[in-house]
């Protein structure tokens, strides 16, 4: 089991690699990155982030079945580690609907830009800033 500053390091390392358009290099780190963080440990929300990131590398190659994958499995977790209505639910709704975009599932797409939407403004409203509208 790595370090915590080893799994920051090798997360680099594969950020590195996908900058440079070299994705098979960056998967290649993302599964140790994953026994580092313990899928089921008390990390999950690290799990959640690591898999939003192995989603991209799916969706830049045009695997996309693989992509929405590791999203719903980061949707799940980041559902069961912050709610339902979490700003980081948002965010892997919103990497789903650019996914669906991608795929010119266009409807699929705008419903879960609007499912990200709806929780942002459930998060604002909570916070007393309601200032976010749809034009």
């Amino acid at each position: 089991k790595h370090s915590p500053q080893a799994a920051l390091t090798l997360h680099n390392i594969g950020d590195l690699h996908r900058k440079q358009g070299e994705y098979q290099k960056a998967l290649e780190c993302s599964p140790t990155l994953l026994e580092t963080n313990g899928v089921h440990g008390d990390h999950s929300h690290q799990v959640a982030d690591i898999l939003n990131k192995i989603g991209f590398l799916h969706c830049d190659q045009r695997e996309y079945q693989k992509a929405l994958e590791c999203y719903s499995a980061a949707l799940e977790i980041n559902k069961r580690v912050y709610g339902e209505h979490s700003r980081q639910a948002a965010y892997t709704m919103n990497n789903i609907a650019i996914l669906y975009r991608k795929q010119e599932a266009y409807q699929k797409a705008l419903e879960c830009f609007y499912a990200a939407l709806e929780i942002d403004k459930r998060i604002q409203t909570e916070r007393g800033n309601n200032s976010l509208q749809v034009t």
